[in-house]
């Protein structure tokens, strides 16, 4: 009788650690899931600011920054942010050369 007892009891805790388990899993791939969600606005934002802002120092600054900090997320994507950045400095640098040819 006491082992059958034990035996539904170690059941019962193994039943409870296991459904533990399932839960911590679910919430991490939940938190990963925004850090990529959060990676890709980020991204989308600064193609975005390429595209659309002028040359100036302080919009150089800006982008600058916001590349900085998209480096520096828990989740990355390194292709992307090759590309990203390969893309703002090209733009950089054509406009900067659009500027000295119009002198």
């Amino acid at each position: 009788m006491e082992a059958t007892f034990c035996f539904i009891l170690f059941f019962i805790m193994a039943m409870v650690v296991i459904a533990w388990l399932i839960f911590e899993i679910g919430k991490r791939k939940k938190k990963n899931l925004q850090d990529e969600n959060e990676y890709e606005r980020r991204y989308l934002f600064i193609g975005h600011a390429i595209d659309e802002m002028e040359i100036t120092p302080e919009n150089y600054d800006y982008i600058l920054r916001m590349l900085c900090q998209l480096g520096q997320m828990k989740f990355k994507n390194r292709e992307k942010m090759e590309v990203i950045t390969l893309r703002f400095f090209r733009w950089f640098k054509c406009e900067v050369d659009k500027r000295v040819s119009d002198i």
